[in-house]
């Protein structure tokens, strides 16, 4: 999994959302679910602490959750806060500094 590419996809959606207000969040967010869960699975199956473990676990729950609330709602700033508040928050412990710092290249 390329958690740099993630991390850019999500934040690039979220922007244009911000930016141009064109309410396409869920259907380009959709595109990218399967990555979204396969990036939670993999929190999920990482070797832990206990007690990490079960913050993590509890983090995963809720965001899930709230994106399949965010999708029966129709509700964007449910996904957008999800996704950059939850997914990316957790995307930045595997992410490159470049990414971090805002100097990666753009393509």
């Amino acid at each position: 999994m390329d958690y740099d590419e993630l991390y850019k996809k999500i934040r690039e959606i979220n922007i244009q959302e911000l930016i141009c207000g064109n309410h396409k969040i869920l259907d380009e967010m959709r595109k990218i679910l399967p990555q979204i869960q396969q990036f939670l699975q993999i929190l999920l199956n990482m070797k832990w602490e206990n007690d990490i473990r079960n913050v993590v676990t509890a983090d995963v729950t809720v965001i899930m959750n709230d994106i399949v609330s965010a999708y029966e709602n129709e509700d964007e700033v449910l996904l957008m806060d999800t996704t950059a508040y939850g997914v990316q928050e957790y995307l930045k412990y595997f992410i490159s500094e470049e990414l971090l710092s805002g100097n990666e290249d753009e393509e």
